[in-house]
């Protein structure tokens, strides 16, 4: 599927249901009086407008794309659920990935990062099988989502990007103050922790986070939870660093012709190293240190999937550019 067919037929779907409506409008408004040969010619304009309307929506069914990224969605999460991912991509202004190298499996789903906004996409279940395995979102010591939208069966999420860490100890030091939360690092790799960059006085070097969720799960037996200012501080501090964005993603959600607010300020953080593509950084570290890992492959795949980016921004620009022009000449 070309992205940019698709969003040139949902213009033309949108134009056709404006034409209706307004034939529509003045049919009700005519039909009652004496020029019959009007009523009939609004009738017609309708019901060549109703055809068009469905035939265009044929069409954009009919582009659902065959890949390999919509095949292992589909058989991760179900045929209507990969439909609805394809959407959620529409509707978030990116190209969904194409083939295997654009994007990296996992047991949950996949990851895709774009090192233009230094964002980790993540397409992963809504509701975890397990209950104990779920989504934390009220912990500062986990990395918590700018954005998600559901799609199906599945969510897809965009985190920022943080550097990555190399010192192996703090894994046992999250560990613990997750266990006062009655949290368990399930997952614990060094991969799976990173710093978010921040300009507080009480985060230095940055706020220490989990940047995977699904790392994370919750303790099966009860547990007296005990507070930890650092983790609370760490927590608003990801609150404050992200309102601006997760406020500009509902409205985009809400607005399509907003979403671009979105992206031009995750371009802007990206820009001047307040989110950071890590895992450009840090794959040769993990090379090293003879980790089979997502960090040590997500350079590649980054790349692979951010050259496709620039292609599909070329193609949305020469689009409107041609929707301009037949607009003009209308």
């Amino acid at each position: 599927m070309n992205p940019i067919d698709n969003d040139y037929l949902k213009r033309a779907l949108a134009i056709e249901e404006r034409a209706y409506s307004d034939a529509k409008a003045a049919y009700e408004h005519h039909k009652d009086g004496e020029n019959c040969s009007l009523v009939a010619a609004l009738e017609d304009i309708m019901n060549d407008e109703r055809e068009h309307i469905s035939l265009i929506r044929q069409m954009i069914e009919m582009k659902r794309p065959d890949t390999d990224f919509a095949k292992y969605i589909g058989w991760k999460f179900g045929e209507e659920s990969a439909r609805q991912v394809m959407d959620a991509f529409d509707r978030i202004k990116l190209p969904p990935p194409v083939r295997g190298g654009h994007y990296l499996k996992s047991n949950e789903g996949c990851i895709a990062f774009l090192n233009k906004y230094a964002v980790v996409v993540r397409v992963e279940p809504k509701t975890p099988e397990k209950n104990y395995y779920a989504r934390v979102n009220d912990s500062g010591s986990i990395l918590q989502p700018l954005g998600s939208i559901d799609a199906g069966k599945a969510v897809i999420e965009l985190c920022a990007g943080c550097r990555v860490e190399r010192d192996e100890s703090l894994i046992e030091h999250l560990k613990e103050l997750l266990k006062d939360e009655g949290l368990v690092f399930s997952d614990p790799q060094l991969e799976n922790i990173g710093r978010l960059d921040s300009d507080s006085p009480d985060f230095p070097g940055g706020v220490l986070l989990i940047i995977d969720r699904l790392a994370v799960s919750k303790m099966t037996k009860d547990v007296k939870i005990v507070e930890n200012a650092l983790v609370e501080k760490a927590k608003k501090e990801q609150e404050r660093i992200f309102a601006p964005f997760r406020r500009a993603f509902r409205e985009g959600l809400a607005d399509e012709s907003k979403m671009n607010i979105f992206w031009d300020l995750m371009e802007r953080y990206a820009l001047e190293g307040k989110f950071i593509a890590g895992w450009n950084e840090e794959s040769d570290f993990f090379d090293k240190v003879g980790f089979f890992s997502k960090t040590s492959r997500a350079e590649e795949v980054a790349r692979s999937y951010s050259n496709m980016f620039s292609e599909f921004e070329k193609r949305r620009a020469e689009s409107e550019a041609r929707f301009e022009e037949i607009m003009g000449r209308s």
